[in-house]
């Protein structure tokens, strides 16, 4: 595949004039030399306008994908805005994941009139949209932005994520394009990384060969990643051992491309950034990005239907099928996950589906992963008439439907399910609905979005505690928001065993 990367000069001699050239010309300057040929007037002083004050309540959102009111920041003090999204955390709660993705996302007039202010809150939802696992959302806020508005940072997030969705095109189209622009060596070691990447191993070496001579501070997780693309990966086993958790995208791109293992340290200490890269990453076996997935999955940075494709690939025998339909057994882990989901996907008999997806659930459940589980077997239940057979199935299939937002058929199982479904039966009435129409109710939404997130999230999981839970729903009620409480009542609910 061509890819239109403008090439360094064939000519290692022009190229070191042309270094000299430009460490007379900046004098003692310690900036780091441009390996690529700047565009013309690049250098000359300019000033960029600051974007209008209205510009950080810019949105993506349509009016089907509920966006909050254009009031919800109105009376709200910036710095108290700004200190409260600073504080936003990953949740594996798929209720507070699209609170939060509509809180960064929405079309809202800025909360602060401070000049300035709109430009810093842009970058802050960019950055925050990315921690928490919204890598489209943020690359969609990213494509509507004014001009003035853009720049190195925000520019640089952009290829960052490029590199996590696995778009290695436009992650190194947008670097060629950006280079003209900034001094950071961080753009030259990423269009190095790009050449690697098209299996241009001479152009890459002599990038890394210019900013040597240079002394430009080396990188040696960098260069050792470079040079394992070129063959040679005794450097790299070396430098990595068995941690990699700080790891950019570019670098967990390198990696996958090196067709290295992932280091023990990345799923558990790792950002998801680093768990969606890999687990999206098609130069990676299915097997090896099961694990990778599951994490992305359960914070909302992948879509479930791609857990369930790369369970179908993960090379799972029909003798392993037939033990699960036969026994409803597994191994443990992502292996034993992908066994079962596969064989109840394999199978139209009724009986031995819900036998398959019993066994699926109820290790969820144990394992704590039930909102993952239960969003990739809600279209399986649905092709099954309610049984309460085999036991405790029907109350998991009751559970896993109202997870997934299908109440309606929620109902039929909880009939079957019996007693053991009672504590489920009030949250089977649907959530009165209540549209923020009233610009009084509109102007505080975002303030009680903001709180229920923070409040609502502990160690990355929807809060356990009572008393927490019970102000966050009065508040979301109160703001017109009773359906997204009612969501979030059915996972606690189900997270307490009911």
């Amino acid at each position: 595949m061509s890819f239109p990367i403008r090439n360094w000069r064939n000519s290692s001699l022009a190229l070191l004039a042309l270094l000299v050239f430009a460490g007379q010309a900046r004098g003692a300057s310690d900036a780091p030399t441009e390996l690529i040929p700047r565009a013309e007037g690049a250098d000359e002083i300019s000033v960029t306008p600051l974007a209008p004050v209205g510009i950080g309540g810019i949105g993506t959102l349509k009016p089907e994908e509920h966006p909050f009111p254009a009031e919800m920041w109105r009376g709200s003090r910036y710095d108290q805005v700004k200190e409260g999204l600073q504080r936003l955390q990953p949740s594996t709660s798929p209720s507070l994941q699209s609170l939060a993705h509509r809180l960064l996302l929405s079309d809202a007039e800025s909360p602060s009139l401070e000049a300035g202010s709109g430009a810093e809150l842009i970058q802050l939802r960019i950055d925050r949209l990315q921690a928490l696992g919204d890598f489209t959302g943020a690359l969609a806020l990213i494509a509507v932005l004014p001009h003035g508005v853009m720049n190195e940072t925000i520019e640089r997030a952009a290829v960052e994520i490029y590199f996590t969705l696995n778009d290695i095109d436009s992650a190194c189209n947008e670097a060629q394009t950006a280079i003209s622009r900034y001094q950071d060596v961080w753009w030259d070691r990423t269009l190095i990384a790009c050449h690697a990447l098209h299996g241009d191993s001479a152009q890459a070496n002599l990038g890394l060969s210019l900013l040597a001579e240079r002394q430009v501070p080396g990188a040696p997780r960098f260069d050792a990643l470079i040079a394992a693309l070129d063959g040679s990966s005794k450097a790299l086993d070396k430098v990595l051992g068995d941690k990699m958790a700080g790891a950019s995208p570019l670098e967990m791109t390198l990696l996958a491309a090196a067709k290295h293992k992932l280091p023990g340290d990345v799923l558990p200490e790792g950002s998801l950034a680093q768990a969606r890269e890999w687990a999206g990453d098609p130069r990676v076996p299915p097997l090896r990005r099961l694990a990778a997935a599951e994490k992305a999955v359960a914070f909302g940075a992948l879509p479930p239907t791609e857990l369930a494709i790369l369970y179908r690939e993960s090379g799972v025998t029909p003798e392993q099928i037939k033990t699960a339909l036969t026994k409803g057994e597994a191994p443990p882990g992502s292996k034993g996950r992908a066994i079962l989901y596969a064989a109840a996907q394999s199978t139209l008999d009724p009986a031995l589906r819900a036998k398959v997806l019993a066994a699926f659930l109820a290790r969820a459940r144990g394992e704590g992963d039930f909102p993952v589980a239960a969003r990739l077997a809600a279209p399986l239940i649905d092709a099954i008439t309610p049984t309460a057979d085999p036991p405790g199935f029907a109350a998991d299939a009751t559970r896993a439907l109202l997870i997934d937002g299908k109440i309606d058929f929620a109902h039929a199982w909880a009939a079957a399910a019996g007693d053991t479904a009672v504590a489920l039966r009030p949250l089977l009435e649907p959530a009165r609905t209540d549209a923020v129409e009233d610009p009084a109710k509109g102007a505080g939404v975002g303030n009680v979005v903001l709180a229920s997130l923070l409040r609502g999230t502990m160690m990355n999981h929807l809060t356990t505690d009572p008393i927490t839970l019970t102000g966050m729903l009065t508040g979301l009620r109160d703001a017109g928001l009773t359906e997204e409480a009612h969501a979030i009542e059915i996972e606690a609910a189900v997270a307490a065993g009911k």
